[in-house]
C-alpha cells in the first residue's frame, strides 16, 4: 500500500460501569521477560507522550497525534487530569497507557467518567504475556477513583486480539462506527 491511499477501518466503543470483580494478575516473571517496572510519568512533555505514541502505535497506523499541532499534545499529555504510566522492561520503555480523567459531568461533585486512551506494548514486548497485566494496571489505577464509567475504543487497525482483550476484562460494546483515514508509510514511524 503507497503512502496517502484511504484505509477503511471499524471503531468499536467499549464501556464498563464497574469494577471488575476479580483481582488483577501479578506481573509475568521469568528471563524472558525480564525485569519490570511500571511507573507513572508525571506530566511528560510532548515529545515523551509522541515518542511511546509512535514506539507503540507506528504498526497499528497510530498517527493523529501526528498531524496536530504540538500544542495540543503538549495540552494533553502535561494536564493533570491525564495520567501516563510507563512501562520499563530491562529499563527501557516497553509500552505504556494513558488515563484520561478530564469529564465534565465529574466535576460538578459526583462520579465521572474515564477514558482509557492510550494502551499498548512495543513491538520487542509483544507475546510475552504483558498486554493482559498491562491493562489489569490500568483498569486498577482507572478505578482507584469513584467513577460512573470507564471507557475505551479499539478499531480493526489495531492488534487484532484488542477487542476480545477488552471484553475478556469486562468492558462491553457499546457502538460501532466505520471510518477511514489515510495510510501512514511505516517510514514515517521509523519501521
Amino acid at each position: 500500500m503507497n503512502g496517502g491511499e484511504l484505509l477503511s477501518y471499524v471503531v468499536t466503543f467499549l464501556e464498563m460501569t464497574e469494577r471488575p470483580a476479580r483481582p488483577s494478575a501479578p506481573a509475568p516473571a521469568g528471563a524472558r521477560v525480564g525485569s519490570l517496572a511500571l511507573m507513572k510519568a508525571e506530566q511528560p512533555p510532548a515529545s515523551y507522550f509522541l515518542y511511546l505514541y509512535r514506539a507503540v502505535g507506528g504498526r497499528w497506523q497510530w498517527s493523529d497525534w501526528l498531524a496536530r499541532p504540538r500544542a495540543e499534545a503538549e495540552a494533553f499529555a502535561g494536564h493533570p487530569q491525564v495520567e501516563t504510566f510507563v512501562l520499563h522492561r530491562e529499563g527501557v520503555p516497553a509500552g505504556f497507557f494513558m488515563l484520561d480523567f478530564r469529564d465534565p459531568e465529574g466535576e460538578a461533585g459526583g462520579p465521572g467518567s474515564c477514558e482509557l486512551s492510550y494502551l499498548g506494548l512495543v513491538e520487542s514486548a509483544r507475546g510475552l504475556g504483558l498486554g493482559g497485566w498491562l491493562l489489569g494496571a490500568a483498569l486498577a489505577r482507572a478505578w482507584e477513583r469513584p467513577l460512573r464509567r470507564l471507557k475505551v475504543e479499539t478499531c480493526t487497525l489495531d492488534h487484532p486480539g484488542a477487542l476480545a482483550l477488552y471484553q475478556k476484562a469486562g468492558f462491553v460494546p457499546t457502538g460501532r462506527a466505520e471510518r477511514t483515514r489515510r495510510f501512514m508509510d511505516p517510514e514515517i514511524f521509523g519501521f
